[in-house]
């Protein structure tokens, strides 16, 4: 499923409570994320934005496939 959302925009949410928007350019079967156009926010404030991200598995709360209407 994941494989399938490379190149859409995802929200990456992390155990620290941080999440992470932008298109997923990576992901591998450990759900190690690359995501690229990036932006980090905390409680809903956009915090930073990133050109790239590399996001270990381990740190993964959920990865929600954003639906473009």
């Amino acid at each position: 499923m994941l494989q399938k959302a490379i190149s859409k925009q995802v929200s990456v949410r992390l155990k620290n409570e941080i999440e992470y928007r932008g298109k997923m350019s990576s992901v591998d079967p450990y759900m190690n994320v690359i995501l690229v156009d990036a932006e980090e926010q905390e409680n809903g404030a956009k915090k930073a934005n990133y050109g790239k991200v590399v996001i270990r598995g381990n740190n993964v709360l959920y990865i929600k496939i954003e639906d473009k209407l």
